[in-house]
């Protein structure tokens, strides 16, 4: 087919000029539309789509006709988007209606449609609002519509709330706020997913509509001191108005406390407001500003949505629902009155109780006391009319007062004033800390040790030197760090503490529903301290922590000894071979399990020094290289088992004195012809690079990726074991027990500098697709662990800053220089225990917003 270059194309419409990509895309999708229209509808005899469309079509009032017709038939039609699955919401289709005008205007200027005269201005206006009107009306009729619209009401705990789900909804899946909750906590990994646990619990606390949580800002709350609350200034938004909102701890559950919920997203950087603009700052959800409200309910509604793992009940359920089961729970309530529950809504009074003068209820004001009682509720309190307490750390006594402010300045990176000591929000910060760690033995028996928020606050009591000498380590946990040692201890006082200070039986001048609910929480409440259940689960789960730990360093040990029986076994039987009359030894004779008769040993030599690496000596590891021969008879039980008693002629011959050069010579020979594949190299030529072929090519780190895929994130832990060994398997080179730990030395500071984009491309990585691109990857890594061993240096004061290094990049050169930066911070005065964990933490973390972990902020 001949194509005319020459042939000139269509000029642009002059009426584009000016208008985004995305408005111009938007006008062709409402073509679409228009054009559909056209082919469903006879407008016009032989017209089918809008290009058909001259002037004499739309001369006079006709223009206005056909766009009346068009709006009504967009209003009521189910129309399917252009682009994606589904149908056009109201917001959609408001869009393609402005846009649709937009079209005609252009596409006709000289009508009277497109006149910016007054009367026409206000047609538009009539039109526009007719428009609006229909669609609202046709969302309510269309049956369908109104099926996808039902929201069912979302509870917070259906194993607890025996008599809030309808029996229609038994068979059904279960889904409440407790389950969402716990799936928003797995996968916590960084500030979004923080923020959307926070926005979430804080959402269903403050009984609120979808977007009424973007309002919320730190410097208009108080903190009230009779309740020992926050007080924040909610805005309603239908009313308009705004209204006092407190918010509590939850007595019961974790999860689902807005305390933990803060804790968290703090923990992952909802105080920080360094890349925040003035205006957001004072916002404790500074990143929804820049969102309709509107949108911050189809947010919440996909938070809720991707955080049900039943794929048929998602669509049942929608930020409407929160409201709905939280409302409903209140009703229920028996110690809550009707002003009560609506006062905490934002309802107006009366409806559930005597009629209300409505000329006077627009002058009652919201008030703490109204306020509470419904927050409390919601909170599981049985009594809503008490002073509760919220978390704290009193019950740990003055004795930890300074460490507890260590821990909380390193938990959390405050920029927010009013949080600051002497805002007047301060005591937020400190509540969020004592449920945080009141919560750790709940969440770590929930998530496991390995979560990122429980290595967020492990880290964290690191840097703080969390100690109290008071606590005793329990049974079979010399193991465990001291710091955790301790944090397991205050939660577990932080949070018995809690229950004691907030019991549940109603006051004596309480109604008599009150009190009978008062004395069912009173006897919940007194039946676990019958029993020692709760203490021995407890003792328990420690032990097995333990007994773990205990577990993995057994088999680590057990691999290693393997390998060293291995190697030591073959290095004798080629050794016997050398000691046979004819040393042309064959490889299946070298092999053989039973050789004739033990020999003299040359001592083998291990030269682990090379050029460029002048310090390795230093390290107090083997570093000898020498290689003498030593006439040492090797006792070898298996030999002397298995050979046959030696004939006459292998006596004689074995009596036959050889040299040193002899036997050298022999010895290699046997070498050689025992080893059909290449010898590996000395542990001096091991470099990173190198390493981490036989890791990618042996299937190490592919293989542990996909055994851990199921479990969502992968990191770099999966290298590691409970006590933050290397367990990847040592290359022959380093088989002996010293340089094990070497390699794993070296190796965990290669683990440091391999960024999460790294990583990731690591673990997808085959042995066929190691292509010259991919060495130069490896080659890269190489070179930052150089540059990183490099900082450390220079942060230990070993090194002067801006001096190059000459060492050679290889395993073993790298674990001598991070020994000696150890020992340095051990010189320091850091002990022991944490300068390894140091160590070990920031070899298998990331941390948002940066590629790889900050020595400078951590040291």
């Amino acid at each position: 087919m001949n194509v005319n270059n020459n042939q000139k194309k269509a000029p642009p419409p002059a009426g584009n000029m000016g208008l985004a990509n995305k408005t111009v895309e938007g006008d062709g999708t409402s073509t679409k539309y228009l054009d559909k229209y056209l082919t469903i509808y006879d407008q016009w005899p032989g017209v089918n789509k809008l290009a058909d469309v001259k002037e004499e079509h739309v001369e006079g009032e006709w223009l206005k006709m056909f766009w009346l017709n068009f709006a009504y038939w967009m209003a009521i039609t189910p129309l399917k988007k252009e682009i994606g699955e589904g149908y056009l919401d109201f917001s959609s289709k408001e869009t393609y209606y402005k846009s649709a005008k937009r079209v005609l205007s252009i596409k006709f200027p000289n009508n009277d449609f497109s006149s910016k005269q007054q009367d026409s201005t206000d047609w538009h206006k009539g039109t526009k609002a007719y428009f609006d009107t229909e669609c609202k009306r046709s969302r309510i009729e269309n049956e369908v519509e109104k099926e996808t619209r039902k929201s069912e009401p979302l509870y917070k705990d259906l194993s607890s709330s025996l008599t809030v789900e309808r029996a229609k909804y038994l068979g059904v899946d279960r889904v409440d706020a407790k389950s969402i909750a716990s799936s928003l906590i797995q996968k916590t990994k960084h500030y979004d997913s923080a923020s959307r646990l926070a926005e979430f619990n804080l959402n269903r606390a403050a009984l609120a509509r979808g977007g009424e949580h973007s309002y919320a800002r730190y410097d208009e709350g108080a903190f009230d001191p009779f309740f020992q609350a926050p007080d924040f200034d909610w805005s309603i938004i239908k009313q308009k108005e705004r209204q006092c909102m407190l918010v509590f701890c939850d007595l019961n559950l974790y999860m689902v406390c807005p305390f933990f919920s803060f804790a968290v997203f703090f923990l992952f950087g909802g105080l920080r407001r360094d890349t925040v603009s003035d205006l957001k700052k004072p916002f404790i959800f500074p990143h929804l500003r820049s969102i309709r409200s509107d949108s911050v309910a189809n947010r919440m509604t996909k938070t809720l949505q991707n955080n049900i793992e039943f794929p048929d009940r998602k669509p049942a359920f929608t930020s409407r629902s929160m409201r709905k089961g939280s409302m409903t729970e209140n009703r229920l309530h028996r110690d809550l009155s009707p002003d009560e529950e609506v006062a905490r809504s934002g309802h107006t009074p009366g409806g559930g109780g005597p009629p209300k003068n409505s000329n006077a209820e627009g002058y009652v004001a919201s008030t703490p006391g109204m306020n509470a009682p419904g927050g409390l509720a919601l909170a599981g309190y049985t009594n809503c009319h008490m002073r509760p307490v919220p978390f704290n750390f009193d019950c740990l006594g003055m004795e930890a007062y300074e460490t507890v402010q260590r821990l909380v300045g390193a938990l959390f990176v405050n920029d927010v004033p009013e949080l600051k000591k002497g805002g007047k929000l301060h005591a937020v910060l400190n509540i969020c800390a004592a449920r945080l760690i009141g919560s750790l033995v709940d969440l770590v028996a929930d998530v496991g040790y390995n979560h990122p928020i429980v290595q967020k606050i492990i880290s964290a009591a690191q840097e703080a030197k969390v100690v109290d000498d008071r606590v005793e380590a329990p049974i079979g946990a010399a193991n465990l760090p001291r710091h955790y040692i301790v944090l397991k201890d205050w939660s577990k006082k932080i949070k018995h503490a809690f229950v004691e200070n907030n019991p549940q039986h109603a006051p004596a001048s309480g109604n008599t529903e009150a009190k009978v609910a008062g004395m069912e929480s009173l006897v919940a409440s007194i039946l676990p301290r019958l029993t020692s259940l709760e203490e021995a689960v407890m003792a328990r789960e420690s032990n097995n922590e333990v007994l773990q730990i205990q577990r993995d360093e057994i088999q680590r040990l057990n691999a290693e000894i393997e390998v060293l029986r291995q190697t030591n076994l073959m290095q004798k039987r080629m050794l016997n071979a050398v000691s046979s009359p004819d040393h042309n030894v064959s490889y299946a004779q070298a092999k053989s399990p039973c050789p004739s008769m033990p020999a003299i040993m040359p001592a083998i030599s291990h030269n682990t020094s090379a050029a460029g690496e002048g310090d390795a000596s230093a390290t107090g590891e083997n570093s000898s290289t020498t290689g003498e021969y030593i006439n040492t008879p090797v006792a070898d039980t298996e030999s002397e088992r298995c050979a046959q008693p030696p004939t006459k002629k292998q006596k004689t011959t074995t009596a036959q004195k050889t040299t040193a050069t002899t036997a050298s010579a022999a010895y290699s020979t046997v070498v050689d012809n025992a080893m059909k594949s290449p010898a590996p190299a000395k542990i001096g030529d091991h470099t990173v690079q190198l390493e981490l072929e036989r890791l990618v090519e042996n299937g190490v780190i592919s293989k542990r990726q996909k055994a851990y895929r199921g479990n969502g994130f992968v990191s770099k832990s999966i290298l590691f074991d409970e006590k933050n060994d290397l367990f990847v398997g040592l290359p022959d080179q380093f088989a002996l027990i010293s340089e094990g730990a070497r390699y794993r030395r070296g190796m965990t500071t290669v683990a440091m500098v391999i960024t999460q984009q790294q990583w990731e491309e690591l673990c997808n990585l085959e042995s066929t697709e190691l292509d010259e691109d991919r060495r130069k990857f490896l080659v890269r890594i190489q070179d930052s662990t150089m540059v990183r061993i490099l900082e450390l240096e220079v942060q230990a004061g070993l090194k002067e800053a801006g001096k190059k290094s000459r060492a050679r990049p290889t395993i073993h050169s790298i674990a001598g220089r991070l020994l000696d930066v150890t020992k340095k911070w051990k010189e320091q005065g850091m002990a022991d225990l944490d300068a390894e964990n140091k160590i070990h933490l920031y070899a298998i973390g990331f941390r948002k917003g940066q590629q790889t972990l900050s020595f400078a902020r951590q040291g």
